[in-house]
């Protein structure tokens, strides 16, 4: 049975309130209509609330503004601001758990391990792995083909590694990562210009990071690269040193985060996009695709265009170029 406290206590950047009547826990989560009286249900809006309230289950997780919808009923509550992300981090958080490609726990004999390495009986190595010296791999991990792991990297439990990917010294990889196809982490820019021999400089990677085929974490000499939990990074994706990104950004195809850059949570950003080095940018911003952020972004809102602006100044900006033809003929006839 899993607690409606401990739920609070784990997640509670996500929880705002929660109100406990004749249940104190739950055992599982279900659809409204398949839910039994030990189901957690989600109810994100009046209609499927009043459709909760009616079905067998005792435990809802429900938008804070319906709180008032919830006073008159005996059932148990946990109340989000954003109650469909809150139920997929109780979904990854108690009820994850890593299918290993169907593969039965394995070490192949053409894998190269360093006597110093820690690797957990349960896991998968793929053929021609290389493992440096105390590098720590936790249980039921995956770790495919040709893969090459550095001294002194940490991998937690149930964590997913495809083939032909590098990982650099020190990194660290939280539980329950995915890491595709071709992908570099901890490897250091071909820009740097000073000695890595004091060990200083890493890269971690929190809990739920999924990170696409063919992208590039780089490691800082004397700092870290800090990827937050359950952020989810696609295809060719470069993530240059010193960056930072904090828990549940979504980063899409082609963007380039540049050295030090600073991106609060929730922040998305379409394709293509370039974060110029050193920049901040606020929790809860948007960025359209191909978008140039050349300054800080100290608002949460939608953002586009190069350079950046709000989204309703961007998509003023491109209504008001398509005239630039219409106006020219109308100057020229005019003269």
């Amino acid at each position: 049975m899993i607690l409606i406290n401990d739920v609070k206590t784990k997640l509670s950047d996500l929880v705002q309130e929660v109100s406990i009547a004749q249940r104190d826990s739950f055992l599982n989560v279900e659809p409204i209509s398949d839910a039994t009286e030990d189901s957690l249900v989600f109810a994100n809006n009046e209609k499927f609330l009043k459709q909760a309230l009616d079905s067998a289950a005792q435990v809802i997780v429900t938008n804070i503004k319906l709180k008032e919808l919830c006073s008159e009923s005996n059932k148990s509550f946990i109340f989000a601001n954003i109650p469909d992300l809150l139920v997929t981090k109780i979904l990854q958080t108690y009820f994850y758990s890593q299918k290993i490609a169907q593969q039965k726990a394995s070490v192949s004999k053409s894998a190269n391990i360093h006597e110093s390495a820690n690797v957990h009986e349960s896991c998968f190595i793929g053929e021609n792995v290389v493992i440096g010296k105390n590098v720590q791999i936790a249980e039921n991990c995956f770790v495919g083909a040709n893969t090459v792991i550095e001294n002194d990297v940490q991998i937690a439990r149930d964590t997913e590694i495809h083939s032909q990917c590098f990982i650099g010294q020190r990194t660290e990889i939280g539980e329950a990562c995915i890491i595709r196809a071709a992908s570099s982490i901890g490897s250091l820019s071909m820009f740097h210009f000073t000695s890595d021999e004091d060990g200083l400089g890493k890269v971690v990677l929190k809990n739920f990071v999924e990170l696409g085929s063919q992208s590039c974490i780089d490691r800082p000499t004397r700092s870290e690269t800090f990827i937050g939990e359950s952020c989810k990074l696609d295809n060719l994706v470069k993530i240059s040193a010193g960056a930072y990104l904090d828990n549940f950004c979504l980063i899409t195809a082609g963007v380039q985060i540049g050295h030090n850059a600073r991106c609060g949570k929730y922040f998305t950003v379409g394709g293509n996009s370039f974060i110029e080095p050193n920049t901040v940018i606020a929790d809860q911003v948007l960025c359209g695709g191909m978008t140039f952020v050349d300054r800080d972004i100290t608002e949460k809102g939608q953002y586009g265009g190069m350079p950046v602006q709000p989204m309703k100044d961007y998509l003023r900006s491109m209504v008001s170029l398509a005239q630039i033809p219409k106006l020219r003929k109308i100057l020229k006839t005019n003269a």
